[in-house]
């Protein structure tokens, strides 16, 4: 795959000498002025032919001269370990005087006993250079890897840790930013459907153009598969914002490949420092809330973060707390409501649904809790929680009653790999039989995978366990896929259950579900029934079985074991 630069480039921030930093400046200077003062030592004894007394010992000059150039050399080594740039120009300029001074004295002055200093000059230089040469290539080796570190290996961008790098650069220097989160529409069908090669086409297509657009004082990054990161060195709001949609408007023409053209758009979310955060981690969470808040108000524009934000990112953040809370300590309940046949009023049994309190005993709402509980991944643990809680619960009377447990699963569960084992080894603990067993899905469990849906479900019906499609026509599956799934049963949602009341649609929406419904050779549950009109009006459809309010509202276990002998 062409990267959009190319692994020369790497090298391009090595040749550039940053500034020696002070303390740098100081060591040299300590080892220069060491080499300054033993040389002009050493060209002393050479003078007045000096010899050292210890003891009684006599060491004459020659050799003390080689020793201290011995000294001399490991300094001007010493000073490549400081800063091998700077250090090297330094120690080749005090080898070059001393070896000045040396060939001065032996030719000039004919001090012959000097001349094996000449040698060890020449010997010094060759090991400095050699020395200078593997530092570096070490350097040289050690900038590639710390690029490759920040870099993303497709694009040729900086990676999520090199934007994390310069934004905390950028704060601990306290200059403002805008930073953005840009993350691409529906971009998960070009892999499903063309393949991985040819989304990575797109991918570098796309940041080429918006390479072109952004502009300098600009940092572009891939931060992950399809979400990329935008940092703008700017204090104007508007100018910020204007690079941000100039990548948007980037994408307005179609974009083109060997296999096909394709239209790609993209939803953006920003934060900016120092006005809405001051730390990294802040800053980017607020950008990514932005861009979510982007995407579920309609794709394709920017969203700026806001005050209402932190609120609601406070508040899922308690709510997450509880959850984890409830799970924790066995804190979740569990009601039950019924299922009649609508013919009769006979009990066919019960839908699982599940209820929680927040800390101070107040009821949190499914609609409220499931959502962030899908989207923290704590929805798998609350799926085998209820899965064990209510099997538990009904394994006795399932014994004496000839009566059905329906229980939801998410989406996100039933394309685990591993859910089919998880259900079979929850009823092996609790002893539960599996021809009582219903478990609920809903249409968009066929979304992210449409086959390993299929799959999961079919290995679980091999168990012996019924399949319910909830939610019945408010989803994106098709007739072609409904075919091939192994339901039993299909619900009716409530919203279409009260279209029954309008004169415009009186029955038209239901009827045509009822009818798919028994054609697939599924029996047929409308829910959210409410009043006598609607009952009868689902009777002379043929609906099979009733759940509403209108015969039983969701109750505990007791209280529906009282209903039912009622």
């Amino acid at each position: 795959m062409r990267q959009l630069i190319q692994e020369g480039d790497f090298g391009l921030a090595e040749n550039k000498k940053s500034k020696m930093p002070v303390s740098d400046k100081v060591n040299i200077a300590i080892c220069c002025g060491l080499f300054l003062f033993m040389m002009f030592f050493v060209s002393f004894l050479n003078a007045n032919f000096f010899d050292l007394h210890f003891g009684g010992a006599n060491i004459g000059a020659p050799s003390v001269s080689g020793v201290i150039t011995v000294l001399m050399i490991m300094i001007c080594l010493k000073m490549l370990t400081i800063n091998n740039h700077y250090g090297f120009a330094a120690a080749m300029l005090l080898m070059f005087t001393e070896l000045t001074m040396v060939a001065s004295a032996v030719f000039v002055k004919n001090n012959f006993q000097s001349i094996a200093g000449i040698a060890m000059n020449l010997g010094g230089i060759f090991l400095v250079i050699n020395q200078h040469k593997y530092i570096a290539t070490i350097e040289k080796n050690e900038n590639y890897l710390r690029s490759l570190s920040v870099t993303d290996a497709l694009t040729g961008l900086t990676n999520r840790r090199g934007i994390m790098n310069e934004i905390n650069m950028k704060i601990s220097c306290n200059e403002p930013f805008t930073l953005f989160y840009l993350d691409l529409d529906n971009f998960k069908n070009i892999n499903d459907t063309m393949g991985h090669a040819c989304g990575d086409i797109v991918l570098c297509e796309i940041t080429r153009r918006w390479l072109s657009v952004i502009g300098e004082g600009c940092t572009l990054a891939r931060t992950g598969g399809d979400e990329f990161a935008l940092i703008v060195s700017d204090d104007s709001e508007e100018s910020a914002d204007a690079a941000a949609n100039s990548c948007i408007n980037s994408l307005k023409n179609k974009l083109v490949t060997e296999k096909c053209d394709y239209y790609a758009s993209v939803s953006i979310g920003s934060a900016s420092f120092p006005h809405d955060a001051t730390d990294c981690d802040n800053l980017m969470r607020y950008a990514d809330s932005a861009m979510y808040k982007a995407k579920s108000t309609g794709k394709n524009q920017l969203c700026r973060f806001d005050s209402r934000m932190l609120m609601e990112i406070n508040s899922e953040m308690n709510i997450e707390t509880e959850i984890r809370s409830a799970l924790r300590n066995d804190t979740f309940k569990l009601v039950f409501q019924p299922q009649f046949t609508a013919e009769g009023k006979k009990l066919r049994g019960y839908e699982t649904l599940l209820r929680m309190s927040d800390g101070n005993g107040n009821p949190v709402s499914p609609a409220v809790f499931i959502p962030i509980a899908e989207k923290s991944g704590l929805i798998l643990d609350i799926d085998r929680w209820v899965l064990r809680h209510a099997m538990k619960t009904f394994s006795k009377r399932i014994i004496t009653e000839d009566i059905i447990l329906s229980v939801n699963i998410s989406a996100r569960h039933i394309t685990e790999l591993n859910f089919a084992e998880e259900v079979e080894q929850i009823l092996k603990e609790t002893g539960f039989p599996p021809e009582h067993l219903e478990i609920e899905v809903t249409e968009s469990c066929f979304i992210s995978s449409v086959e390993a849906a299929i799959a999961a479900l079919k290995r679980i019906k091999e168990s012996g366990v019924l399949i319910a499609l909830d939610d019945f026509g408010t989803g994106y599956a098709s007739l072609s896929y409904l075919s091939r799934l192994p339901i039993d049963l299909v619900k009716i949602d409530k919203s279409f259950v009260d279209q029954l009341e309008t004169a415009d649609s009186r029955g038209d929406f239901v009827k045509a579900i009822i009818s798919i419904g028994h054609m697939f050779r599924c029996k047929v549950i409308a829910e959210g029934v409410e009043l006598d009109s609607q009952l009868s009006t689902l009777r002379e459809l043929s609906c099979d079985y009733i759940q509403g309010y209108i015969w039983g509202k969701p109750a505990p276990i007791e209280e529906n074991a009282i209903q039912s002998k009622v």
